[in-house]
């Protein structure tokens, strides 16, 4: 629990100061079995928003973003290296959006790279 609680503050770190309206903020652990980071927002207005995550303690996380694909942005997904921040500018929808990180694995099951205390943050603020 120590590694992991020390890794939230640097992957929190790793995020840096939000840049604008925060309408997205999550973390948590991404290692073992039934973690994972997933929230949804309402989003009000059409229009550019950025995407900031981070992951400590893992070599790779896999990132979806998504809304309805018949109102909004069709599923998108992103393997991130945990060594750096990772950010871009997702073009959104008045809806719900959808945000999931999950550590990659092998199809044993097993984390293909997690030496534990995995953790991963995710921010969507306005503007972009």
């Amino acid at each position: 629990m120590a590694l992991e609680a020390s890794n939230l503050v640097t992957a929190r770190k790793l995020l840096g100061a939000a840049s604008g309206a925060v309408i997205l903020e999550d973390s948590g652990t991404v290692g073992g079995a039934g973690s994972g980071v997933g929230k949804s927002a309402r989003i009000e207005d059409a229009g550019s928003y950025t995407l900031t995550a981070a992951c400590v303690g893992a070599s790779d996380v896999h990132l979806v973003i998504a809304q309805d694909p018949r109102i909004g942005l069709a599923p998108q997904d992103q393997t991130i290296d945990c060594a750096t921040s990772y950010s871009r500018v997702v073009q959104l929808q008045p809806g719900s959006v959808n945000v999931q990180i999950l550590e990659m694995r092998d199809y044993s099951g097993a984390s293909a790279t997690s030496t534990g205390g995995g953790v991963a943050a995710v921010r969507i603020t306005a503007g972009g």
